[in-house]
């Protein structure tokens, strides 16, 4: 949510216009709201474990570069919880396992969950770290897409 919100207030009342008059090159915008998500993320995970720290900052990555992309809080947190907690339930409806293994491992949520685990690691879809690198490719990319569009169009 608190991706979601880096930018969303701004498109809902319309300062983006105003940011991005005042800071012309839009990749700098988004830099600076990255760079500040992370920070701010960084500090409140500080209690938690090193992946679930760098699961939040993933999260919240993922959540700016999709509410980026659509401009609009409502429909972008709506994607990103339905990327997280919708897909893996469909998942669990195929009824292949081996289908279903393929998913985990390419599903932002049940990827990047795995490391959390400290027991039977050996028996994950995927490896505790190589599923916070699925998680991770996948804010990479909705912040490409977001990035894309920002420079493509007005606010």
């Amino acid at each position: 949510m608190l991706g979601v919100l880096a930018a969303g207030n701004e498109y809902h009342t319309g300062m983006m216009r105003t940011t991005l008059a005042a800071m012309p090159r839009r990749s700098a915008v988004l830099t600076a709201k990255a760079a500040v998500l992370t920070a701010v993320m960084l500090v409140a995970g500080t209690l938690a474990v090193a992946g679930s720290v760098l699961y939040l900052l993933l999260i919240a990555l993922l959540s700016l570069g999709t509410v980026t992309a659509l401009r609009n809080s409502a429909t972008a947190t709506g994607v990103v919880l339905a990327l997280l907690f919708v897909f893996p339930i469909l998942i669990k409806v195929i009824s292949n396992p081996d289908w279903q293994r393929h998913l985990q491992r390419i599903a932002p949520m049940p990827a990047c969950l795995e490391v959390q685990a400290t027991v039977n690691t050996g028996q994950l879809a995927i490896g505790p770290w190589q599923g916070l690198g699925v998680l991770a490719l996948w804010a990479v990319g909705a912040l490409l897409v977001g990035g894309v569009t920002l420079q493509l169009r007005d606010a």
